[in-house]
C-alpha cells in the first residue's frame, strides 16, 4: 500500500494528517508541508504526534509514525482520523461541497477500498 521509501508518500502522510488534525480541531496551527531539513521534520513529526494525543489517539505514536511509517501504523492513524472528522450536518447537505468535505470522502473511499483488500 504505501512505500515510504520516498519524501513524496511521506509527504502525502503529513499533509493528509494535518489537514485531518485542523478539520477535527480548528484552533491547531500544524504545517502542511514537508520541510526540507532533517530536524524541521523531526520537529514537525513529534508536533503531529502530539496532536494525534491531544485529540485522543492512543495507539503508539512518535515522529517515527511519520518519517519512518509502515502500513498499520498509518492504516490505524488514519482510521482514527476519518472516524473522528466533523460529521456532515443534514443542513449542509444541499450546500456545495468544500474542500475539506472533498478530503474527507477521497480519504474515506480510499480507506474503505484498502480495507478490502486482504
Amino acid at each position: 500500500m504505501f512505500q515510504t521509501y520516498g519524501n513524496s508518500t511521506t509527504a502525502m502522510i503529513v499533509t493528509a494528517t494535518s489537514k485531518c488534525l485542523r478539520m477535527i480541531k480548528d484552533d491547531l496551527q500544524i504545517p502542511s508541508v514537508l520541510p526540507a531539513s532533517m530536524s524541521s521534520k523531526f520537529r514537525l513529526g513529534t508536533t503531529l504526534a502530539n496532536a494525534c494525543q491531544e485529540v485522543g489517539y492512543r495507539g503508539e505514536i512518535g515522529y517515527q509514525t511519520f518519517l519512518y511509517s509502515n502500513e498499520a501504523d498509518i492504516r490505524k492513524l488514519f482510521m482514527f482520523l476519518v472516524e473522528n472528522l466533523p460529521k456532515e450536518s443534514s443542513e449542509s447537505a444541499s450546500e456545495p461541497l468544500g474542500s475539506s468535505v472533498m478530503l474527507h470522502r477521497r480519504i474515506s473511499a480510499e480507506l474503505s477500498k484498502r480495507l478490502t483488500r486482504p
